[in-house]
């Protein structure tokens, strides 16, 4: 049973099980009795009820127990194909240490506590709540911040699209979608309500006028009506309907900007030279010019 704690044992086998393959059944125990528990919401250091992720095991080998919504930087799989090959296949464990520069883009958050050694659940992709030390509201993204392992750090891109977060700088909490604009399907994204709008100085002509708008992430009120999150950031984005201005008829049209307070379906935002920007759809209103 050498290299493969997880190995089968015939019928006939002298049984002896390895300390590694103990471990994790108990570690699998507390996991579903956790899990099982999820029903009346989670608590401390219960699993994070994540059902539009993609979670996988990691084994901390920071050194440190770590609590849920820490973050560890990805060092590998924990099952060497070539010496444990069927535990490979029968499930995604791999193992986390402290992140460094190296792990920018790399690394998961937990999803429950672990303790030194043991094996937990966390977030590879998908959303997830998470602390992240604020350095400027005005930034959509972040990732790892070196040598800590219990917050990430906006930036102006990376693996995780804040979605939303706690108004202020400093360590704060907020929900957000790992896998970044690059890995996301172009219906990824989030509810916004608009703010208000203004001409795009970009635009030269009546025929090709645009406009940026100020956005909110929201979600339904009691009155069923939508709202901005509380504690939402204000945000930037484009109305894709406008980029540019159509024609009816060989007649140029002048789109009306979107009004204020309506709800609008944000794609996550896109990586642009300038910083990451935001992109909507929705059918203006128009005259003729």
């Amino acid at each position: 049973m050498a290299g493969d704690p997880f190995k089968k044992v015939r019928p006939g086998d002298t049984l002896s099980i390895p300390a590694a393959a103990y471990n994790a059944m108990l570690d699998a125990a507390v996991a579903n009795r956790q899990g099982q528990a999820m029903g009346a919401g989670p608590g401390p250091g219960s699993v994070a009820a994540t059902p539009t992720s993609t979670t996988v095991l990691i084994k901390n080998n920071s050194g440190v127990a770590r609590n849920q919504f820490d973050v560890l930087g990805l060092d590998g799989a924990l099952f060497d194909p070539a010496t444990a090959l069927e535990s490979f296949k029968r499930q995604v464990v791999l193992k986390g240490v402290i992140p460094t520069s190296d792990h920018m883009g790399k690394f998961v958050v937990l999803q429950e506590p672990a303790r030194v050694g043991g094996i937990a659940r966390a977030c590879l992709l998908g959303a997830t709540v998470a602390r992240v030390n604020v350095t400027t509201e005005s930034l959509t993204y972040a990732d790892v911040l070196a040598s800590d392992a219990t917050k990430l750090q906006t930036a102006s891109s990376g693996k995780a699209a804040i979605v939303w977060k706690q108004t202020g700088t400093g360590v704060k909490w907020a929900i957000v979608a790992l896998g970044g604009a690059s890995t996301v399907t172009s219906d990824s994204g989030f509810w916004a309500v608009v703010i208000s709008s203004n001409q795009d100085g970009a635009a030269s002509s009546p025929e090709t006028v645009r406009y940026v708008y100020t956005l909110k992430a929201a979600r339904p009120s009691n009155a069923r009506l939508w709202e901005p999150l509380p504690g939402a950031t204000e945000f930037y984005g484009y109305n894709t309907n406008e980029w540019p201005n159509p024609t009816i008829g060989g007649i140029a049209v002048h789109l009306m900007p979107v009004v204020n307070n309506a709800v609008v379906w944000v794609r996550l935002a896109q990586s642009q030279v300038l910083g990451p920007v935001h992109f909507f759809y929705y059918a203006n209103d128009i005259e003729c010019v």
